[in-house]
């Protein structure tokens, strides 16, 4: 997997959340299910995000994926350095 992957499963993921969140009052079990997969698809982001930059030793890139967990793993995927560099 690369930073694309993540940056689309962030992305996705925060999407779902926002979708879930809104749909939630409406109808509860659609919108429960779309946000349950958005924290699913969001934790996966974090975890990959926090795996690509230890794999990198991107030690200030992985404080701020840990620290602002969505955000953080967000702006990492659009302006993170590429792990072949």
């Amino acid at each position: 997997m690369n930073k694309r992957t993540l940056l689309y499963l962030s992305i996705a993921a925060i999407v779902l959340i926002i979708v879930g969140i809104i749909l939630g009052p409406t109808t509860s079990v659609i919108g429960g299910i779309l946000s349950l997969l958005g924290f699913i698809a969001l934790f996966l982001a974090w975890v990959m995000g926090l795996l690509f930059t230890f794999r990198a030793k991107q030690w200030l890139w992985f404080v701020i994926v840990f620290l602002f967990f969505a955000l953080g793993t967000l702006v990492y995927s659009l302006m993170g350095r590429s792990q072949s560099a």
